[in-house]
């Protein structure tokens, strides 16, 4: 298969290195194969992505670079006897078929990330850009899919947003939570006469004492079992929290 002649491919992005913006325009012209014309964007390319893949407007994969097998451990023949959509997580697929949909509406292609099935069935999270490629009467050919594997980066992410809100020995809502949750409560009081809500606030006596005479690993193990049994007492949706060093809150609504 011939790529048609005169077909150009253009991708602009973020460089990683420079955190610039870059755009590099392919002149397929003459390549002799698919396989040619998607190494020439890899080699483009180069480190500024892991994966690189080119298919068709019907989803069909007709290159896929060589780092596919090193990232996510399946082969090139591995992936070419299987739909392109299969490694995608199911809760995925839809809105990576209508960003390539878009593409080929509009001639330009969309960045997001998705979740893809690894060999070993773990699920990774990949930020993807479209690029297109036309044919000689402007047409959208085939796409061209850059990949990165930013799993950790996101894992780190939600790493931090999560510790930013929770207590770091109990993992309860912090303070900051508890408000939100509180102010939330509030503001749902005023619209609707017939919402309650009710605030516990539960300190516990000779906390101090029991650091200084067992130990501060007993006293944190303390505070982690207290904060078990408080979240196992409460309905789905109510809310158990460490606002303070020492003591422990409960809100629910009703």
């Amino acid at each position: 298969m011939r790529p048609s002649s005169d077909v150009q491919a253009t991708h602009s992005g973020c460089s990683a290195d420079t955190n610039r913006r870059f755009a590099i325009s392919l002149d397929f012209s003459g390549a002799p194969t698919v396989e040619e014309a998607g190494s020439a964007v890899s080699h483009h390319h180069g480190k500024r992505a892991d994966m690189i893949a080119l298919v068709d407007t019907k989803g069909r994969r007709l290159y896929n670079s060589p780092s596919y097998e090193r990232v996510l451990g399946y082969s090139p023949r591995e992936l070419a006897e299987t739909p392109v959509f299969e490694q995608i997580h199911p809760d995925d697929r839809f809105k990576v078929l209508e960003a390539s949909r878009e593409a080929r509406a509009t001639g330009v292609g969309k960045d997001l990330q998705y979740r893809l099935r690894h060999k070993n069935g773990s699920w990774w999270i990949l930020e993807s850009t479209a690029s297109t490629i036309k044919n000689e009467q402007g047409e959208v050919e085939k796409l061209v899919i850059v990949n990165r594997d930013v799993t950790e980066r996101v894992s780190a992410e939600e790493k931090l947003a999560h510790n930013a809100l929770h207590d770091a020995l109990t993992d309860l809502p912090n303070l900051r939570l508890f408000l939100d949750r509180l102010q939330r409560c509030h503001a749902q009081a005023g619209r609707d006469p017939g919402y309650h809500y009710e605030i516990l606030l539960a300190d516990i006596d000779g906390f101090k004492a029991l650091n200084h005479s067992l130990g501060s690993a007993t006293g944190d193990q303390l505070l982690i079992e207290i904060g078990l049994r408080l979240q196992s007492a409460l309905r789905e949706g109510d809310v158990v929290a460490r606002p303070l060093s020492s003591s422990s809150g409960a809100l629910w609504g009703r």
